[in-house]
């Protein structure tokens, strides 16, 4: 059975790996652009497998800025992975260890999240490995290619290739959205105030906080509006029948 989930894991994870190829191609030219090596380039994202923080992080090693900043930007932008971990953990049989549970967390992404979430009937440890392995595979060869490559893409291409990875959220998180409107009603006000939030110049410079506040309002909004029944409370309701 845990070899069959985890088959299905790479099955379901294959089209995003492809997706992070093309992306993750678009990093190691950026990355290679801003004067860091092809082995450096791919070490950023064998480490931090994170598109946001590492395309932040190089940017702004190309700018001069210093180790220190560097690194407290990129650990604001990943912090929302904070959020996502402690969902799935929820969906996690108690007895899982403490070492499976931080391997996994390695390769919590905002789709591999929302994939996941998406099928909550296959999702365990080993379901969610094959994900992240074929993902984690295809985001560490395309920084490497893409690095190797450097500027033969023309401009408009390595541009297209940047904007795949929002294409491909999209496409995963509106069917769900289309069949639950508590979960639309969540994207809707997240998106809603994440938009709000970008006309303030603070969260304009701080795009982690902008992702982490809009996802913690939209939930409690959720959490009040859509409340989910405990056990206790469904006895009680079942008794008071």
């Amino acid at each position: 059975m845990s070899k069959k989930l985890f088959c299905k894991g790479l099955k379901n994870g294959f089209p995003i790996s492809l997706i992070y190829f093309a992306v993750a191609f678009t990093f190691g030219i950026q990355a290679v652009k801003s004067r860091i090596s092809v082995l450096w380039s791919t070490v950023i994202s064998a480490t931090d497998f994170s598109s946001t923080g590492q395309f932040a992080g190089v940017k702004m090693i190309e700018l001069g800025e210093s180790f220190f900043a560097v690194f407290i930007t990129v650990l604001i932008i990943n912090a929302r992975y904070l959020l996502m971990g402690f969902s799935l953990s929820q969906m996690l049989p108690a007895k899982t260890s403490v070492f499976k549970r931080m391997v996994l967390s390695f390769f919590v992404t905002d789709e591999l999240y929302a994939l996941a979430y998406d099928n909550k009937q296959d999702f365990c440890v080993t379901y969610f490995l094959g994900m992240g392995i074929i993902a984690y595979l295809g985001w560490v060869s395309g920084t490497l290619l893409g690095a190797l490559t450097d500027s033969f893409l023309p401009v408009r291409l390595q541009l297209a290739l940047g904007i795949a990875l929002y294409c491909m959220f999209i496409a995963i998180i509106i069917p769900p959205a289309k069949k639950n409107k508590k979960i639309f009603m969540a994207i809707f006000i997240a998106s809603g105030l994440s938009c709000l939030l970008y006309a303030i110049p603070f969260f304009k410079k701080q795009l982690g906080f902008s992702i982490i506040l809009s996802s913690c309002v939209a939930s409690c909004i959720c959490a009040l509006v859509f409340p989910v029944e405990t056990e206790s409370e469904t006895e009680k309701g079942v008794q008071n029948v």
